[in-house]
């Protein structure tokens, strides 16, 4: 009788051990999601949420003058502002021109930690006025930063995702 309650004793901690170990597993398995296909921990699984990365600004130009908004990400995609739409996944660009106008990409996949990089350029493609813009963007830290230039027809400036200042000239601007 005593040997049949060790044995019965046995098997209910042989069972609560595994039922434990395949609890925790389980429990292991629920904590990892996937940021941009890439597994990571749970508690930097938030929901993405959108964020308007870049606001392109302008105003005291002609009618012609038209100044756009390039978006690259990691992977050489790039956006604009134009009628060329949009190359990148889960965003949004608004398109302007005119003698002012406003132009915003919005990352609709934004979380933090985890946010994607992107580097910003901006092309005055129109007009014969030199026209002065600024660019409000935010970094993959979430940090907003701001910059003003003029220029004239062909004028441009690359924001790195640093912060840092602006690569002048060292982008081409396709003809529209």
């Amino acid at each position: 009788m005593l040997g049949l309650s060790i044995a019965a004793a046995l098997a209910v901690g042989v069972t609560t051990s595994a039922a434990t170990a395949g609890a925790s597993a389980v429990a292991v398995k629920a904590k990892r999601c996937r940021v941009h296909g890439v597994p990571v921990i749970k508690k930097s699984c938030k929901k993405p949420v959108s964020l308007v990365r870049a606001t392109l600004t302008w105003s005291g130009g002609d009618l012609d003058t038209d100044y756009d908004l390039y978006v690259f990400g990691n992977h050489g995609t790039s956006t604009t502002s134009t009628s060329n739409g949009n190359g990148i996944t889960k965003s949004k660009i608004s398109k302007s021109e005119g003698p002012s106008g406003t132009a915003t990409f919005t990352d609709q996949l934004w979380r933090r930690p985890g946010a994607r990089s992107f580097r910003f350029g901006v092309c005055h493609q129109n007009g014969t006025l030199p026209v002065t813009y600024t660019i409000d963007y935010v970094t993959t830290n979430g940090r907003h930063h701001t910059d003003s230039q003029t220029g004239g027809e062909g004028f441009n400036a690359v924001y790195g995702n640093d912060g840092g200042a602006p690569a002048l000239g060292t982008m081409v601007c396709p003809r529209l």
